[in-house]
């Protein structure tokens, strides 16, 4: 059962791909404001600015990344490049996404972290300087849940993505940890 699975990407007739969770917000520019910057840089991938929303209060933006551009796994991996509000914020260019065969439908978690460091390989993602997404904060979501055997396979979801990027992890990457 992945979050993910492929169909809407298949059958998609456009040039760029959204994605929005069901309980999350976007605001009424930020399809323009995205696809405007697709057509003014070259880049494989745009999300915006995010506010969170928590029990009905609104809770503060996080804090922006220091360039507005990556375009290696390894930014992504050290965490100095992060994609904010996960797949609810993210518009691709649809033929990207498709050269990636989309998104692993083996992982059930972390398959939009998956994709954005195999978009940052071959392409460059972009943050945009304005609010485009409100993601609702529940602690019900899957991330959040307690129990253990979710946590176990959460842990194992990501092992196997950061696996894949063994070669681009080094002390830098786990310096979060001191």
């Amino acid at each position: 059962f992945p979050s993910h699975d492929n169909r809407g990407i298949r059958i998609a007739g456009g040039e760029y791909v959204a994605f929005l969770d069901c309980d999350d917000f976007w605001f009424a520019d930020k399809l323009k404001d995205q696809v405007a910057a697709f057509k003014n840089r070259e880049v494989g991938a745009v999300f915006s600015q995010v506010v969170y929303l928590k029990n009905s209060v609104t809770l503060a933006s996080h804090q922006s990344n220091i360039s507005s551009y990556s375009d290696s796994p390894k930014s992504i991996l050290d965490g100095k490049f992060i994609i904010f509000g996960g797949g609810s914020n993210v518009m691709c260019k649809t033929k990207i996404i498709r050269e990636l065969d989309g998104f692993d439908e083996t992982l059930r978690y972390g398959e939009d972290l998956d994709m954005w460091l195999r978009i940052a390989q071959i392409s460059t993602l972009y943050q945009l300087p304005q609010v485009g997404v409100r993601i609702w904060i529940r602690t019900d979501s899957m991330q959040r849940i307690k129990n253990p055997r979710v946590q176990i396979r959460l842990l194992r979801d990501k092992l196997k993505i950061y696996r894949k990027w063994i070669d681009s992890i080094d002390e830098s990457t786990l310096s979060f940890l001191t």
